[in-house]
């Protein structure tokens, strides 16, 4: 059974980074869909997805397999195979943590380093000292990688991490969701809502999506779908 889970564990590495090097190549060769595909205006596309939002997701959860790869290894993998795996796990992880900063989703950014966080606690269960210490070092080294992040984004992007327009875009998306705060207007209905609340500032761009969300969680759910959805993350 361990070794069926080992070859599910590594099929998985093994997609998440051959999806992480297609993105980080589509980013430098033109930010097409398999460079032929341009998705609708407000599109995001990062590798084979038309939202970032959606890559960043998928890197979530395989990034985390790369690194329990690397440093949970079986008793009896020893020696050259125990340092070659967990090199190419360890690579594997490189090349897909640089594909989701590149990408330039910011929660899926925080998600990472909180997986990252819970991967610590997780293998160090039984030192409580050393534990601290290593959630510690986790918490700084996550503090340096927001912070090199940040400033990716603003030299290679040109742009500030929240931008006027995106701001105003939450603020009319809380107006709309004032409209019906308690059951919202309906999941999948925040493009046909927004325009009720549409700054002018905006112009004629349409906002198929929030942008956030917690927002369109709102604006469509309501604050009952709000809470079930809290009280489904919270369990």
């Amino acid at each position: 059974r361990s070794n069926q889970t080992q070859r599910v564990v590594l099929a998985g590495v093994a997609a998440g980074t051959g999806i992480a090097l297609l993105g980080i190549v589509q980013k430098f060769t033109g930010g097409l869909i398999y460079w032929r595909w341009r998705p609708q205006p407000g599109g995001s596309p990062f590798g084979p997805y038309v939202s970032r939002e959606q890559f960043a997701g998928y890197m979530e959860m395989a990034i985390p397999y790369a690194i329990a790869l690397a440093f949970c290894l079986p008793a009896e993998a020893k020696g050259a195979r125990a340092k070659a795996q967990r090199g190419g796990a360890l690579a594997a992880a490189g090349v897909m943590v640089l594909a989701l900063v590149l990408s330039f989703s910011r929660f899926g950014v925080i998600a990472f380093l909180a997986s990252c966080v819970l991967l610590l606690c997780l293998h160090f269960p039984r030192s409580a000292f050393r534990g601290r210490m290593m959630i510690a070092g986790g918490a700084l080294a996550a503090v340096g990688l927001m912070a090199a992040w940040w400033w990716l984004w603003s030299s290679v992007e040109g742009t500030a991490m929240v931008t006027p327009a995106r701001a105003t875009v939450w603020r009319d998306g809380l107006r709309v969701w004032r409209l019906a705060p308690v059951w919202g207007s309906g999941l999948g209905t925040f493009a046909n809502v927004f325009p009720l609340c549409k700054s002018p500032s905006l112009g004629t761009v349409e906002w198929p999506q929030a942008m956030s969300e917690p927002i369109q969680l709102l604006v469509e759910t309501g604050i009952v779908g709000f809470a079930i959805a809290g009280l489904y993350v919270g369990a």
